[in-house]
């Protein structure tokens, strides 16, 4: 809603304003980057309310900018949430007065902004860590099939290393193959076993 200055004057008359009020102006001023200590002093707190910049910094507050480049932090955005709630909520503010109110609407539409953003960020953070894990994981896939593929070379070489069967193969386990003795022209019976060469 729109404020005229007499309502806006309304906050200067309270020498100690309801808790609302005074709840709500420190939520805003925290918000704006006011310290605590500043915030939270009523005098200097309503005479901020009643300058000329007051409203318009309002209007100039972008709070999604505030919250990416961490000026707005978390222990800030935490202490303006309770001093909402301590406010008494939206029902709280309008009771205690309509610049209440909408001061208090225009810190909760700052905190839904402030919370959607962050949301966005640990999402972008969640999936670029899921991508992270992912590359890993396939480049530790890669180095296992490497593995596996030196082993099988490694098996090969033990293949290649074994003696070959005496006689080329021929003939089946137990039968007697002849071979000549090339000194002496004699033949000699060798029989295969499992055990290796039988003469």
């Amino acid at each position: 809603g729109s404020l005229d200055r007499n309502k806006v004057a309304q906050l200067k008359t309270y020498k100690v304003p309801p808790t609302a009020v005074h709840a709500v102006l420190q939520a805003v001023l925290l918000l704006l980057g006011y310290g605590a200590k500043k915030a939270g002093d009523w005098a200097g707190a309503r005479q901020l309310v009643g300058t000329d910049e007051f409203w318009p910094s309002l209007a100039e507050y972008d709070v999604e900018t505030a919250t990416r480049e961490k000026k707005l932090k978390k222990k800030r955005a935490e202490q303006v949430k309770q001093l909402l709630e301590a406010a008494g909520g939206e029902t709280g503010a309008e009771r205690a007065s309509i610049v209440a109110l909408v001061l208090y609407k225009w810190c909760q539409g700052c905190m839904d902004v402030y919370t959607a953003v962050k949301e966005q960020e640990e999402r972008a953070a969640a999936t670029a860590a899921d991508e992270e894990a992912d590359a890993e994981a396939a480049d530790g896939e890669e180095g296992g099939a490497e593995d596996d593929n030196k082993e099988e070379d490694d098996e090969d070489d033990e293949e290649e290393d074994e003696p070959l069967p005496v006689g080329g193969g021929e003939g089946t386990e137990g039968e007697a193959q002849e071979q000549a003795d090339p000194e002496t022209g004699e033949r000699s019976h060798l029989r295969l076993s499992h055990h290796g060469l039988e003469a």
